[in-house]
């Protein structure tokens, strides 16, 4: 164990969130608040259904989900994402990133936990729902 660590901080591991269907713009805000939450975090932004699935097999903490996606993916709606991602990788969390109440509620009701709005995500509040979602709390 290296000097100045405990037990308990030698046996965390890093957390990894991917952010998927999110433009370079908003990956950037969201990787700062990811941050904000967990300054060890590894952040990765994905762009394909392929690399979605390859990364979740190499064991994820946390996905954050653009309500709407691109053809890249198998859906071009992020809670029908959510709804398959969820029954396979049960251990995973995933949170739709929407300002709608109605999706969040969807993204809940198929397996996903509490999500946000892009226009709050620099907000205590959205800093505590990640530090939540990341800490399995």
């Amino acid at each position: 164990m290296e000097q100045g660590m405990t037990k308990s901080s030698a046996k965390q591991r890093t957390k990894t969130v991917l952010l998927v269907g999110h433009c370079n713009t908003d990956s950037a805000t969201l990787r700062r608040a990811i941050l904000k939450a967990d300054a060890s975090a590894e952040v990765i932004r994905i762009t394909s259904q392929q690399q979605l699935l390859e990364q979740l097999a190499r064991g994820i903490d946390l996905v954050l989900v653009n309500r709407l996606l691109s053809r890249s993916y198998d859906s071009d709606e992020g809670v029908d994402l959510i709804a398959t991602l969820a029954t396979a990788w049960p251990r995973v969390r995933f949170m739709i990133i929407s300002n709608y109440d109605e999706t969040q509620a969807a993204a809940q009701q198929v397996g996903g936990v509490r999500g946000f709005g892009k226009r709050d995500t620099s907000s205590p509040e959205v800093i505590q729902l990640l530090t939540n979602a990341l800490h399995g709390r």
